[in-house]
């Protein structure tokens, strides 16, 4: 648990080099946070003083409204892949050239106990990791967070006692995916180390390729093969269940919710308490 937290420590230390893109990302994603809240009122506008009010003028003024914010919406998402875009490329960059310079200071030896093929899958698959962890911290986590707080408040405003529920269903999602976000995490690595395990393998039946055919170890090391290949794709189909898993819990959840907002929306507009529009826009959204 300390190396991970020293490890995000460093993590985060190495992204504040590049500062100068976050008052654009901030900007960005706190104007699709504010898209996100208004995007349900607006649609029970659409439905209550519009639709059910059969009044083509708030119809049309709400839907060109609605139309704005969406594609101004879709603007800013395509400003903020940019800006992450330049955020990844240049960390990625970093971390290369770091390696780069490295390898000047390393010991030959290094060298001549590793193939070649060995030591370049691994840079490539150590840096591709870091930069996927670092991805997930700029691009999803930070937006997902304000888009959600956003959607929340937005719900709150239409009916508070729903936007309950949907608030306690957060911890139970939160607690499933960062279970199975942990489980991946565990997996992907031993992926890794297997894929480390079958490249270092495979690199040192080529550099001995003339001892492999002059004494014909091909039959020889086919278990070692079977072996190494059996535990890549036992790790790959753990990686590709546990991201099944996770999608399937995350659906049965939302299919109970969506039923549990049906059954109560219909109740508070029995009772007089909610709106059709407000319905709508809730379930819809």
């Amino acid at each position: 648990m300390r190396e991970n937290g020293k490890t995000w420590y460093r993590i985060c230390k190495m992204l504040c080099e590049y500062k100068k893109y976050f008052p654009g990302i901030i900007c960005c994603l706190l104007g699709s946070s504010f898209i996100t809240f208004i995007h349900p009122l607006l649609i029970r506008q659409i439905t209550d003083c519009g639709i059910l009010q059969k009044n083509m003028k708030y119809i049309l003024l709400f839907s060109v409204i609605l139309i704005i914010i969406s594609l101004t919406q879709q603007e800013l998402n395509i400003i903020q892949t940019k800006l992450f875009s330049n955020v990844h490329n240049q960390f990625t960059h970093s971390l290369y050239k770091k390696t780069y310079w490295k390898i000047n200071r390393m010991k030959i030896q290094y060298f001549a106990e590793r193939g070649s093929a060995e030591i370049i899958n691994t840079i490539g698959m150590d840096i591709d990791n870091v930069s996927s962890v670092v991805d997930q911290i700029t691009q999803f986590s930070i937006s997902s967070i304000l888009q959600i707080i956003g959607g929340v408040v937005g719900l709150s405003l239409l009916d508070w006692k729903l936007a309950i529920l949907i608030e306690a269903i957060i911890p139970l999602k939160f607690i499933i995916v960062s279970y199975c976000a942990n489980k991946k995490r565990e997996v992907f690595e031993q992926w890794i180390e297997d894929k480390r395990k079958f490249m270092s393998w495979f690199a040192e039946c080529i550099n001995g390729i003339h001892e492999m055919k002059l004494w014909n170890l091909f039959q020889v090391k086919k278990s070692q093969f079977e072996g190494l290949q059996k535990d890549l794709m036992d790790s790959y189909k753990k990686n590709a269940m546990l991201d099944e898993y996770s999608t399937v819990s995350v659906v049965v959840i939302d299919t109970v919710v969506n039923a549990l907002l049906y059954i109560l929306s219909g109740l508070f507009i029995i009772k007089g308490e909610f709106t059709i529009g407000g319905a709508f826009a809730f379930i819809t959204y």
